[in-house]
């Protein structure tokens, strides 16, 4: 097994996050002082908008306000990002500090520059190249820590109850997966994955290459794997009142690194009329990266809770919200708490609940879990979400930093 940064749990994560904090770079908010140098940042603005870019909100900005703001250029795409707003009577300058957090992580800031042209304030927003590669690097990050969680769990399932309890106690993550929903049957899907593919063949096939191998060449742990599989299917149905399963018993398997809707790949191995089931990856390795990613995502003046958290919201619903998008939700907190918020990369392809009759604080974490993941965080007393597996769609590349 693999030592190195990238090796299990919250240990796995930190030491990453040290690894990605190397090439720390200075934040650049907005000058604390800049109020006092131009009070027309102390305008209130409104907004509210299902989906914008951020030129067009700036846009917006500088058409209720008076203040010249603009993105910096073409070039960077810092304009082309699309983000959810409701706005309500915020000062400008507080508007301009949060989406500034909503934007930057650690090592990947955006910059405000302020300029003063004849004597007139401008202020730009910039997207340095360490957070136009950003993407780029999240996406390698995730790809690395998947490997790793393989080799780690690969190595617990090959050694004994004993010796598997012993490697626990230096690696949380392990830890985490014997106290929780490790069984027999997950155990034995690693041990096929490990008699199936050799050692040399393994990153190949975490780096999108597939292997399809015949049911009569699988050695006798993945044939037993197999059969286990498919009696648990039999007796998912038989639970069901269904009779047996009516597909014929698979004559291959598959197996298949692919990203489902989460922040990390899952290998999956899949059984010929059956479907897939994740072997590495899924769930446990999906919440430490959002950890990992929330951490870089907390910028110096963010706080985690607000302590609006604590009140109930109640909504009216009309028939109509049977079927409702993040943002018609986020925009029904956002006026029963009542608060203003950013929301950037939420994704509509999960139905969220109404929040009538949770508090606000149950609705945030139940938002958070759409998808395995949409972490927030305030600014300035307004909410800011972000999208934690965002990185994966498409996100603007200047024609330079474009990535394969």
């Amino acid at each position: 097994m693999r030592s190195g940064p990238f090796h299990g749990g919250k240990f796995l994560w930190l030491l990453a996050l040290a690894a990605f904090l190397s090439a720390r770079v200075q934040a650049a908010d907005l000058p604390p002082d800049a109020a006092t140098q131009d009070p027309r940042i102390l305008i209130a603005v409104s907004v509210r908008s299902r989906e914008m870019r951020i030129e067009e909100l700036l846009a917006e900005f500088r058409r209720q306000t008076g203040v010249a703001i603009r993105c910096s250029t073409t070039r960077d795409l810092a304009g082309q990002f699309r983000v959810v707003v409701s706005l309500h009577e915020t000062p400008l300058k507080d508007a301009l500090s949060a989406l500034w957090s909503l934007m930057s992580h650690e090592t990947a800031d955006w910059h405000w520059e302020v300029l003063t042209r004849k004597g007139v304030r401008e202020y730009v927003l910039f997207r340095p190249q360490k957070a136009q590669t950003f993407p780029a690097r999240l996406l390698e990050e995730a790809q690395l820590q998947f490997e790793a969680n393989a080799e780690t769990l690969i190595a617990a399932a090959e050694a004994s109850p004993a010796v598997r309890a012993k490697m626990a106690e230096t690696n949380p993550f392990l830890k985490s997966r014997l106290a929780n929903e490790t069984t027999d049957r997950t155990w034995m899907g690693i041990r096929a994955f490990a008699e199936t593919v050799p050692s040399d063949k393994r990153k190949a096939l975490m780096r999108g290459r597939k292997l399809r191998v015949p049911f009569d060449q699988l050695g006798p742990i993945a044939q037993s794997y197999v059969r286990n599989e498919r009696s648990v299917l039999d007796a998912a149905r038989a639970k069901r009142g269904f009779g047996p399963t009516p597909v014929p018993f698979p004559t291959w398997i598959e197996y298949d690194a692919m990203n489902v809707g989460r922040n990390t790949p899952s290998m999956f191995c899949v059984l010929e009329g059956t479907g897939g089931y994740a072997t590495f990856g899924g769930v446990p390795l999906s919440a430490d990266f959002n950890e990992f990613i929330k951490k870089l995502w907390m910028r110096p003046g963010d706080v985690e809770g607000d302590p609006r958290e604590s009140q109930l919201l109640r909504v009216a619903e009309p028939e109509t919200a049977a079927i409702a998008s993040s943002a018609y939700r986020l925009n029904q907190v956002a006026d029963a708490s009542p608060l203003s918020y950013l929301a950037f990369a939420v994704d509509d392809r999960k139905n969220p609940r109404s929040p009538n009759g949770m508090t606000l604080g149950a609705y945030l974490e139940d938002f958070s879990d759409l998808e395995h993941g949409y972490p927030h965080k305030w600014r300035n007393k307004i909410l800011l979400i972000e999208g934690a597996h965002w990185y994966w769609r498409a996100v603007p590349y200047p024609p330079a930093q474009r990535t394969p």
